[in-house]
């Protein structure tokens, strides 16, 4: 009975050893498992780590680009910050197989930054701190450089045709004296024949007399060529006077042309209350001629300059009262909001007057390669404009200008080859301009119209909830909407 209890003891303790010895093997199994999936986790975040280190260099130099092109969003001012950026990025990847894709694109950074310094300091001259200086900006400054110069070319020529006219009305008026003292002449040739027939005796006082006229004729044309060359003499010296002029003109104008501006218009009416709903009021209505779908710029009320002060806000009229009307915010800018007081315009609507407007080129204005003529003459009617002169899709003119048109409207110009018509569309659009320049019509761009309209191609922005204070988004372009 004792040997089977010992049996039995047995048995069990061999049993609990092999239990023992299994639930060790698990355990280690189990231990070295979990050492291999914790390298392997090691091994993804260090690749991660440095997969996001790369894409962090590719992110910080599309920054840099965008803050040196200009108005993506970024500004030049953070270009330095996110260089030091990527040499941070470099340093944090030293030793690492992804640190020479790094280190390559801050070499390209580094000379893409290069190249923007040298084309400022070209091109702009000594740094300006209100300046922001990119390569957008630098574009701008070039067209506003040569309209200028366009500008101070028709002013010298529009001059120098004055002085021709001038000059040759003097010289048409002694011309005239001559033909006039050889009329008086040939009478006296006349009534000397005829006294030589009827009086012979009288035949050598008659002689006398003609060779007195005779002198008079050649004084008068002694003195009408000295006239003329004292007239060629004039002209000359005014030529020389007017290359003078043209010459201190262009030293003064490069001193000058960062104060040019361009003097406001007299106001079309005032903003006299702002609505909680993106709506305002203004102080023109029905009886000023004011109708629906009008669209007006907004400016602050001490604004005295278009280019300088570019508008704050545009509107468009929904609602027309006798002496008052309600109008729907199409843009605004949350940093300078619409106030009482503020100053609407519209250069193709004066209040109870269509503003007469000529048309010269053609306006693609969405950029998609067609002309859109038809489509800005529409939208000066709408505004309360009259187009008194264009020319159509084949280049014929209609209409015509005087003294009292407010705008040339200057378009582009066709392209042979591209546009149809183009040879003669060339031509109308010279006659236009040549009658722009006869009754000095004031000439500008398609794109300064639309904006002063209310119709610039700016962001919209729009609110994304009025309970969570300032918050906004963009919503496009005019054009776009």
């Amino acid at each position: 009975m004792a040997a089977r209890e010992n049996q039995g003891y047995l048995i069990a303790v061999i049993v609990l050893v092999l239990l023992t010895m299994l639930l060790a093997l698990m355990f280690f199994l189990t231990y070295m498992r979990a050492n291999d999936l914790a390298d392997a986790a090691s091994a993804a975040e260090t690749k991660a780590t440095r997969e996001k280190a790369v894409q962090d260099a590719y992110r910080i130099q599309a920054d840099v680009l965008m803050g040196l092109l200009g108005g993506l969003g970024k500004s030049v001012v953070e270009v330095e910050t996110s260089r030091q950026e990527l040499d941070t990025l470099v340093d944090k990847l030293n030793n690492t197989p992804d640190q020479p894709f790094v280190v390559d694109i801050k070499k390209k950074v580094d000379d893409i930054a290069l190249e923007h310094e040298k084309d400022m300091k070209l091109f702009l001259g000594p740094k300006d701190q209100n300046r922001e200086e990119t390569w957008r900006g630098l574009v701008k400054n070039f067209g506003d450089a040569l309209s200028r110069k366009y500008d101070d070319l028709v002013v010298s020529m529009n001059e120098q045709a004055r002085i021709d006219r001038e000059a040759k009305a003097a010289i048409a008026a002694k011309e005239q004296e001559v033909e006039q003292t050889k009329k008086l002449l040939e009478l006296s040739q006349q009534d000397l024949s005829k006294k030589t027939e009827e009086y012979d005796t009288y035949k050598t006082q008659q002689d006398q007399k003609f060779e007195e006229f005779q002198a008079k004729y050649l004084k008068l044309e002694q003195d009408a060529g000295k006239e003329r060359a004292t007239l060629t003499g004039v002209i000359s010296e005014r030529d020389k006077e007017l290359e003078l002029k043209v010459a201190e003109n262009t030293i003064l104008k490069k001193k000058v042309d960062l104060f040019q501006k361009e003097e406001f218009d007299i106001a079309d009416g005032e903003v006299v209350r702002v609505g909680n709903n993106g709506t305002v009021f203004l102080n023109v209505g029905a009886k000023d001629g004011l109708k629906t779908t009008r669209t007006f710029s907004v400016f602050n009320s001490t604004d005295t300059n278009f280019d300088k002060n570019n508008p704050k806000a545009a509107l468009e009229v929904i609602k027309v009262w006798d002496h008052q009307a309600e109008a729907r915010v199409t843009f605004d800018n949350p940093l300078k909001p619409i106030l009482a007081g503020d100053k609407v315009i519209n250069p193709v609507w004066d209040p109870g007057y269509n503003v007469p407007i000529a048309l010269a080129g053609t306006f693609d204005i969405d950029r998609d390669g067609i002309d859109d003529s038809e489509r800005l003459i529409q939208m000066i009617k709408q505004n309360g404009g009259n187009v008194v002169a264009s020319h159509d899709a084949e280049g014929n003119v209609s209409g015509e200008m005087n003294s009292a048109t407010r705008y040339m409207v200057v378009g582009d110009s066709p392209v042979a080859g591209k546009t149809e018509n183009a040879e003669k569309i060339s031509r109308s659009m010279r006659t236009l301009l040549d009658q722009s320049k006869q009754y000095q019509i004031q000439e500008i761009d398609v794109r300064k119209l639309l904006n002063w309209m209310g119709k610039h191609s700016l962001p919209v922005v729009e609110r994304l909830d009025s309970e969570v204070g300032n918050q906004f988004r963009l919503q496009g372009t005019e054009n776009d909407r």
